[in-house]
């Protein structure tokens, strides 16, 4: 038996269509509509017929339908086109097909349309665009280069920290081998084109591989590599790379300085000298791992020592290779003269002639005369201080300007200073005066001194190490910004005992 499509069929389908399905005469005026569009426009077939876009929407989408009817029927052509209309929950958009309808007479007599929501669709869409839009901001500002390869281990993509990395374009390398910029390790025997880099369901990282530049320059990098699957099936990999040039750099720099802090901290005197009728004390405490600050005992012809501190500008290694040098020439410059001020005049010739320039040096330097118990000192901008027994502070003041600026530069020994018992000749470094508290208050030289007075009666050793102590409390947890060093000499007796026991003991040699 036979079977057609008849009206009601008809009928059926258009009614159960998602689309919604209308007709409207010359006049734009509907003759029909379908089930689908009265649900969404919550209206009636009855209520529809015989009336115009302008009786159901706003004026202005009104008018674009109409627009769009007049131009099928005037041009007797199909027309796709986007309109939109309101929904309960906003404005949705539709792509519309209309067509001209035409009797048996091929006049025509009405127009035809089937317009689909595709507003969920477009939402998709525009999500997707937004994610790519996103995906590629992340991508070109992350610092990490990033590239796409896929199962036959070609190159896909590259972001822009890749493209700079390797210093090649990724128009150039697309398609290419990953083997051209990352070569597989040395004796791997991995068959698959990925399978020496990754591994099913787990990333694989080397902390350092190398890469080849568009140049053929070996870099260094850490790489992550991370398979990439699409609906449970394997298809490629991404992997990012990391230069490590600068980490190399800091590690090559760290072991530099760790030598460096070794063969300081060898040249430091490891304990003070024993030094009839004185108490030494000395200290160092770097803010970093090698430092500038320097302080020294010296012997300075028969019966004397030569007590210095000093401190060379700046931080870190560069200073620190000066203050070896320093101690070196001021060891030679002590052997050639008696004065203080004389020796320093030799060192800062020698230093103008060898420091860098805008580096500079602040030394102080005393001759201890132990036969007399006495000192006199020179001053290279680096102010010391006597304490005598009884809380007396006595400033010792510079007495030349800094080192290694002026090559002619004077500098003038001082008087000598009678010591008795428990006088104290106290050097630090600005470090411990220029300390910080969390409110941002310098520890400063009262703060020092009153530690001195108060601890002035102990020995050396527990007035330096109160000083210390005192600074660091009054940080209270702030790293100090600059080097820490301490240098303390305390007369143990009077002068006319001390000259006797002198005597008593050259007798006995």
């Amino acid at each position: 038996m036979s079977q057609h499509v008849g009206p009601s069929m008809l009928q059926s389908i258009i009614d159960n269509t998602l689309a919604c399905i209308y007709v409207k005469d010359l006049q734009c005026r509907y003759l029909h509509i379908n089930r689908q569009f009265e649900s969404v426009f919550h209206v009636t077939r009855q209520d529809v017929i015989g009336k115009s876009d302008f009786d159901l929407f706003p004026a202005q989408l009104a008018g674009s339908f109409q627009r769009n009817d007049r131009f099928v029927l005037e041009t007797a052509t199909r027309l796709e086109c986007e309109e939109v209309a309101p929904h309960d929950d906003g404005l949705h958009t539709y792509i519309s097909i209309k067509v001209p309808l035409r009797d048996d007479d091929e006049r025509i007599f009405a127009v035809a349309g089937i317009s689909t929501d595709i507003t969920d669709r477009l939402r998709a869409r525009h999500e997707i665009e937004m994610l790519q839009h996103r995906t590629q901001l992340l991508l070109e500002a992350v610092g990490e280069g990033i590239c796409g390869i896929d199962l036959a281990g070609r190159i896909t993509f590259l972001n822009p920290a890749a493209e700079r990395l390797l210093a090649w374009p990724m128009n150039e390398l697309v398609g290419h081998s990953l083997e051209e910029i990352l070569p597989r390790p040395f004796g791997c025997r991995e068959t698959e084109p990925l399978g020496w880099l990754i591994k099913p369901g787990a990333p694989m990282s080397a902390e350092f591989a190398e890469i080849v530049s568009r140049q053929g320059e070996r870099i260094p990098v850490e790489y992550l590599a991370n398979p990439v699957y699409e609906a449970g099936i394997l298809t490629g990999a991404v992997l990012a790379l990391r230069d490590q040039r600068e980490r190399l750099k800091e590690l090559r720099r760290e072991q530099e300085l760790q030598a460096a802090s070794r063969v300081q901290q060898f040249l430091y005197p490891r304990l003070p000298p024993m030094v009839k009728g004185f108490d030494l004390a000395g200290a160092t405490h770097p803010s970093a791992r090698v430092c500038g600050d320097y302080f020294d005992f010296i012997p300075w012809g028969d019966h004397a020592w030569c007590l210095a501190l000093g401190d060379v500008s700046g931080h870190g290694f560069g200073p620190a290779l000066q203050m070896v040098e320093t101690r070196a020439f001021l060891r030679a410059a002590v052997q050639g003269t008696d004065s203080p001020g004389v020796a320093l005049h030799h060192l800062n010739q020698t230093l103008c002639n060898d420091l860098p320039e805008g580096m500079f040096v602040s030394l102080f330097v005393a001759r201890l005369d132990t036969v007399h118990q006495r000192f006199q000192y020179a001053s290279a901008g680096h102010p010391a201080g006597l304490m005598r027994s009884s809380g007396t502070l006595a400033p010792l003041k510079s007495t030349g300007m800094l080192l290694g600026l002026i090559e002619n530069a004077a500098y003038v020994t001082s008087d000598w200073y009678q010591l008795y018992r428990g006088d104290l000749l106290v050097v630090t470094s600005d470090g411990i005066v220029e300390m910080i508290s969390p409110q941002q208050t310098l520890f400063g030289s009262d703060r020092l001194w009153r530690c001195v007075a108060e601890h002035r009666h102990e020995s050396s050793a527990v007035i330096r190490d109160a000083m210390l102590s005192a600074a660091l409390e009054f940080a209270q947890g702030v790293n100090p910004h600059d080097d820490v060093t301490i240098l303390v000499a305390k007369c143990l007796t009077d002068e006319g005992q001390f000259r006797m026991t002198f005597a008593d003991h050259s007798a006995t040699m």
